[in-house]
């Protein structure tokens, strides 16, 4: 069971320059004022709670519907403008590729013309965007697509 609210916001403040969490109260001397995340996450009487969803509960007073995406990709920032709700769908949608592009493949099956391919899913389909004859024509095909399909959870990096 989730805390209440008021008792996270009792406990917890929240620095937007910085994007962090302060304690208010301690449960401990010792304990610093600035909450480090902990693999990303909040110990608040022995239950451990996604550091975004307690800076949503701050800030918002309430508990986010779905997930928090970090719209810079960037999981160490945590100021309010770079948090926003995302479905599952909408965070995958904003993932990077690291060594490739997002939805372009090289199929050496096809026609040598035209060799690299473009996909996109889309609501659970793959969609089909065509064969180029290279990376970087299949690439601008995937980013439109992502605009198209994905919206502001585009990633198109």
């Amino acid at each position: 069971m989730k805390p209440s609210i008021e008792l996270i916001q009792n406990w917890f403040g929240y620095d937007p320059e910085l994007g962090v969490l302060t304690r208010k109260l301690k449960s401990r001397s010792d304990l610093s004022d600035i909450v480090y995340p902990k693999d990303k996450r909040v110990y608040l009487l022995g239950t451990r709670y996604p550091y975004t969803h307690i800076i949503w509960v701050v800030v918002y007073g309430k508990w986010p519907a779905c997930l928090i995406d970090h719209k810079d990709h960037d999981q160490m920032n945590n100021r309010l403008d770079n948090l926003r709700e995302a479905t599952e769908s909408q965070n995958q949608h904003n993932k990077r590729m690291f060594n490739s592009c997002k939805g372009v493949s090289f199929d050496k099956s096809t026609n040598r013309a035209k060799p690299f391919v473009a996909r996109i899913m889309f609501e659970r389909k793959s969609i089909f965007l065509g064969t180029f004859a290279s990376w970087e024509e299949a690439a601008q095909a995937y980013r439109e697509a992502a605009l198209k399909y994905h919206g502001e959870f585009a990633c198109v990096e």
